[in-house]
């Protein structure tokens, strides 16, 4: 089998998720060819595969990807016409037998079957109905739904990914680069998971360092550098898991491929979603509420604990 693999720029999160599914159910494809947007450290790293750059749209995404979407619509439109000339182009080249797109709309070709990976399907709870009827007519437009959550409700995405109304879903479960925790010696440090855009690293990093020392914790914050406070700042995924494994806390974004790498492990942590984030906002509420690995704080609850 020969898959042609779209993925969006929007952080580690997508590329993270997608080799993780590779991996998991596509080992044994005859030849994949990955498109990603751009080449990030972390794909640069662990490219095994032959690869097509989509050129990128730059968008500034301190919105969140809702938010950003809202803004941005024309943009997007013309965004989502070149992701359906190229799907015909790179067929055209490569004749795959099958097209995966993660959160790329409008890469999808009718003489190809066609598959998009997503977990926001009803994002009218974050207030924007307009945007979830476009959604919902360009996924209608795929073979084929996998979302990448428990099938049962709530799940990890809770309203987003449930009770679409939608046929041709297909529930893959969570998807994470790591297995599950084996050490079991708890370390003398909380760990900062830092991730999106420079100012939300910056943001979570010296916060949730102040917010750890003041409980007597030790900081070791990942993806970012503070001075006087221990950092690693681009991990390899085997150094990743062991100093997350063998954190005493762990305070992370409420990114939803964050969410499903701790649910993976498992991994108990402290959710401060980034501020203006609706999404994020919304899973870090509705993952306390449902599961005990879980808990939830604002980023200003976390400065006004400092």
């Amino acid at each position: 089998m020969r898959v042609v693999w779209a993925i969006l720029d929007w952080g580690f999160g997508h590329l993270t998720r997608s080799f993780a599914l590779i991996k998991r159910e596509f080992s044994n494809a005859e030849n994949i060819i990955i498109a990603p947007e751009s080449f990030h450290r972390w794909l640069s790293k662990r490219l095994e595969y032959e690869a097509v750059t989509i050129p990128p749209l730059n968008i500034d995404y301190k919105l969140g990807p809702v938010g950003s979407t809202v803004i941005n619509l024309p943009v997007l439109a013309v965004r989502r016409n070149f992701y359906h000339y190229f799907a015909k182009a790179i067929t055209k080249k490569f004749k795959p037998d099958l097209i995966i797109s993660d959160n790329c709309y409008g890469f999808h070709t009718p003489q190809v079957q066609s598959v998009i990976i997503t977990h926001q399907i009803n994002i009218s709870v974050y207030g924007y109905p307009l945007i979830e009827r476009i959604i919902k007519k360009e996924l209608s437009f795929f073979d084929e739904i996998w979302v990448p959550d428990l099938p049962e409700s709530p799940g990890l995405a809770g309203i987003l990914s449930h009770k679409t109304g939608l046929s041709r879903i297909k529930y893959i479960g969570p998807l994470s680069r790591f297995s599950q925790c084996k050490e079991e010696k708890s370390g003398d440090y909380g760990l900062v998971l830092t991730s999106g855009p420079p100012s939300s690293r910056q943001s979570i990093a010296i916060w949730s360092s102040k917010w750890l020392m003041k409980k007597g914790i030790k900081p070791v914050i990942i993806g970012h550098t503070v001075k006087g406070v221990k950092s690693i700042p681009d991990p390899d995924d085997q150094t990743l898991k062991k100093v997350i494994c063998q954190a005493q806390v762990v305070v992370a974004r409420a990114g939803y491929s964050t969410i499903m790498d701790l649910w993976n492990l498992p991994k108990k942590a402290t959710l401060v979603p980034t501020p203006g984030q609706p999404e994020q906002e919304y899973l870090a509420r509705h993952v306390a509420r449902h599961f005990k690995l879980f808990s939830h704080k604002t980023e200003s609850q976390l400065v006004k604990e400092v």
